[in-house]
């Protein structure tokens, strides 16, 4: 054999010769033979005949492929693996076929390309699918999903324009819509439509107020006599004769025929200007005279009073006559308008102060004064004379006066 399995070519025995060997038939017939058997399996690299078996090749790599080309050799094809071929460009893996070996089969495309980042499929074994399969796998989009939730296909959905959700309401509410229905009808518009379509006569407003104070089945016709039967035929609908309607119009609303004494007391006295008398108030009231007031003033009491007999009234003057001339001793610590007839002690420490004259006096009328404080006292003249001077008078601590009246002149007299 002048190749082995392997494909390696070895030279018959004998062979290499040596120099000064002799050439014999035996040896050179027998490998001139043999290398002519050699070369008659090798293939034509001008393409002359073709190979008759099954033409072998290296596996080669992504970057020395088996099949390549004398001026790429990085361009070409590989073997990857088991039942895995690939075409590489310049060293780039670009497009693989694996034949289908899934099951079930159908589930893996044999023919890819590299699109960079992954191997993409690019065609399908049109033996798996049906026509009816191809138009259907057609209209379903690139990475679909089978197993989606309700949720998640509600969410896919209406994240498009467009696309907003009805509730259960909505729905409802929507079937009740007729079709066409405006929702920027004026109201004017709205009568119009309304009233095209008969029995639709518009009511006015009055006309609404009075059919609703009308009972349903009300007639207009019956008489007088045919309205009281009707009437007196419901319960509690007895008639009054015109002398009940009186009495009853005479009793007050709400009341009551079995009021206790307490409880007519109670709603009695619950109104204004309703105050009880005791036994006691009204015993008072009972002396006191009809017409008598508690409002009179002084003048009119002093009037009253002395319209009566034996009630002779007193001047001031006539009472301070009677009383001896003199007031009671008093004292005063501020300022002061005295009258006749006063007995004044001042007493102030501090501040001093004013006591004025009587006004208007009349002769033999007589003040008294006493300073027992340490503050001065000022003896005001109110308009009358004192010692034949218009001026006011002074009373020191510790000195005390008496002053009479004379007359116009003297005026007031310090004894």
């Amino acid at each position: 054999m002048p190749r082995d399995s392997a494909g390696n070519y070895t030279l018959p025995a004998g062979n290499p010769v040596v120099a000064g060997a002799v050439i014999e038939t035996s040896w050179a017939n027998h490998t001139m033979a043999d290398i002519g058997n050699v070369l008659q399996d090798s293939l034509s690299r001008n393409g002359d005949g073709g190979m008759l078996v099954a033409f072998q090749n290296v596996d080669g790599t992504q970057a020395a492929p088996g099949i390549t080309f004398t001026n790429e050799l990085g361009t070409g094809f590989f073997r990857f693996g088991t039942a895995d071929m690939r075409m590489t460009i310049q060293g780039t893996a670009v497009v693989r076929y694996r034949p289908d070996l899934s099951t079930p089969a159908g589930s893996r495309v044999p023919l890819q390309i590299y699109n960079g980042t992954d191997w993409v499929d690019v065609g399908v074994a049109s033996e798996n699918f049906t026509p009816a399969d191809q138009i259907k796998l057609a209209g379903i989009e690139a990475l679909a999903q089978v197993n989606r939730t309700p949720a998640e296909v509600k969410v896919a959905y209406e994240s498009n324009a467009d696309t907003n959700a009805f509730t259960d309401a909505e729905e409802t509410k929507l079937a009740g819509i007729t079709a066409g229905a405006e929702v920027n009808r004026t109201p004017a518009e709205v009568k119009v439509a309304y009233e095209s379509n008969a029995n639709t006569n518009a009511f006015t407003d009055a006309d609404v107020t009075k059919l609703t104070g009308v009972e349903a089945l009300a007639e207009v016709n019956r008489t007088p006599a045919e309205v009281k039967t009707a009437y007196e035929s419901n319960a509690n609908t007895d008639a009054f004769t015109d002398a009940e309607e009186t009495k009853l119009a005479s009793v007050t609303a709400g009341a009551e025929p079995d009021q206790t004494p307490a409880e007519i007391k109670v709603a009695y006295e619950s109104n204004a200007n309703t105050n009880a008398f005791t036994d006691a108030e009204q015993t008072k009231l009972a002396g006191v005279e009809a017409g008598a007031t508690t409002d009179q003033t002084p003048a009119q009491i002093k009037v009253a009073y002395e319209s009566n007999a034996d009630t002779n009234a007193f001047t001031d003057a006539e009472q301070t006559k009677l009383a001896g001339g003199y007031n009671p001793w008093a004292v005063k610590t501020t300022t002061y308008t005295a009258v006749t007839g006063d007995q004044l002690i001042c007493n102030n420490a501090v501040t001093a102060f004013t006591v004025t004259l009587p006004a208007s006096p009349s002769a033999g009328n007589t003040v008294i004064l006493s300073n027992a404080g340490a503050a001065l006292v000022t003896v005001g003249r109110n308009g009358s004379n004192i010692n034949s001077a218009a001026s006011d008078g002074s009373l020191p601590n510790g000195n005390s006066t008496q002053l009479v009246y004379v007359d116009a002149t003297i005026g007031w007299k310090e004894l």
